[in-house]
């Protein structure tokens, strides 16, 4: 059995809120380590585009606990093909899958699925809707 997390990114999280929910759903299921997190990004405001600097805190928490083997792989979501390359060549722990959603795309993009062959990423879909906010309670 693997055991998998995907991390939501909303309001004003610091990184180390990545290492706490991480080490909550290790509680809460009852294991010590989880085979992949996937990470959603980080809200941004409107007319600003996503960029690796808006990833960079929390994908380096998740290195440090991919390095203290609380996680075994690390991977994005809704990422486009410049956005996955940019922090592929950035990172030290490379992300190992993008899932992407369905309501904006029903083909994956060439360019991202030539980049995900070439690197050996993992691409998966998902259907989690656009505005999380007003979910959280």
């Amino acid at each position: 059995m693997k055991v998998s997390a995907k991390l939501f990114i909303v309001g004003s999280n610091s990184s180390s809120s990545t290492r706490n929910a991480v080490d909550m759903a290790c509680s809460v299921l009852g294991v010590a380590q989880l085979d992949s997190v996937i990470i959603a990004s980080p809200p941004i405001e409107d007319g600003v585009n996503l960029s690796l600097e808006h990833l960079q805190p929390y994908w380096e928490e998740l290195e440090n606990l991919v390095q203290s083997k609380k996680i075994v792989a690390i991977g994005t979501s809704d990422l486009d093909k410049t956005q996955l390359e940019q922090l592929y060549q950035w990172a030290q722990v490379k992300p190992n899958s993008n899932q992407v959603n369905l309501a904006s795309c029903c083909v994956m993009p060439p360019d991202l699925t030539a980049f995900a062959k070439q690197f050996d990423i993992q691409l998966l879909t998902h259907n989690d809707p656009k505005d999380l906010q007003k979910w959280i309670v």
